[in-house]
């Protein structure tokens, strides 16, 4: 059974290069896309040490688990009954409830591992070994398709350059409190990358204070592009003195915004 979702994948983004998607080695999820309420998900499929398959699932805010598995299934064309979700890659690891709320879980990764019990819990007729086979094949074409995709996505963008902002907000106090700076940024520069370049502009050097960049309160994740990660042309992103948490202090948050946008509005 687990042979139905296994099968080596490579990342791949949304289709529409306007929208964007993080995609890492090992991704935080929760990736907001801008000017939405959903969530992008990575689900990671085990395939040995350092072959794992990673597919990206967008979902709503407060979608459940359940209904994160329906997803997949209509993505992927993976059996709901065959999925097993959890947090840890380790077979016979807790799963996931069906109610669970992804939200709860977004800066996490999550897995996803054949169910060891599947017949006992589905209540249907089971697909025999040719439907499996021919499961295992309509994946593996799924996802060289989307390997197709992440690649000409990639070549589209080679060459394109956003102008980006860099806030450190007023209350993060030290030495760069309230000032920002403007770059110019390739299209697929990682975040980790782009945020050595704010801080060498703002601080003279790198790891002089607490950075967490963020870009709509979202943590981008070093090796995440930023155009995967939503990011456009005039943006601002944050560095934090914080990481930011779900239950940050709405008023917080609010100031920030508006920050944001007097910046925008000059530029």
């Amino acid at each position: 059974m687990a042979s139905a979702i296994q099968g080596r994948a490579q990342r791949e983004p949304p289709s529409d290069p306007s929208g964007g998607a993080a995609v890492a080695e090992a991704p935080a999820n929760g990736a907001a896309l801008r000017g939405t309420g959903t969530l992008l998900l990575s689900v990671i499929v085990p395939d040995g040490p350092g072959q794992d398959d990673e597919w990206q699932v967008e979902v709503p805010r407060e979608a459940t688990v359940a209904q994160l598995k329906e997803r997949v299934e209509e993505l992927y064309e993976v059996p709901v009954f065959v999925q097993q979700l959890q947090l840890t890659r380790g077979v016979g690891d807790p799963t996931l409830p069906d109610d669970t709320r992804v939200e709860s879980f977004a800066a996490q990764p999550v897995y996803l591992l054949a169910q060891n019990e599947a017949v006992s819990m589905h209540d249907g007729p089971l697909p025999g070994h040719e439907a499996i086979d021919e499961l295992q094949e309509a994946l593996q074409v799924a996802m060289q398709e989307r390997a197709d995709t992440a690649r000409a996505l990639q070549e589209s963008l080679a060459g394109v350059t956003y102008q980006i902002t860099f806030l450190r907000p007023t209350e993060a106090g030290g030495a760069a409190a309230g000032k920002q700076v403007r770059l110019t940024l390739d299209a697929l520069s990682l975040a980790g990358d782009a945020q050595c370049m704010a801080e060498l502009e703002l601080f003279g050097a790198v790891g002089l204070e607490p950075c967490f960049l963020t870009f709509g309160a979202v943590f981008l994740e070093a090796e995440m592009p930023i155009h995967m990660a939503g990011v456009g042309d005039g943006d601002t992103l944050t560095l934090g003195k914080e990481m930011p948490h779900e239950d940050d202090d709405l008023e917080e948050q609010a100031l920030l915004a508006s920050q944001i946008a007097s910046i925008e509005e000059l530029n």
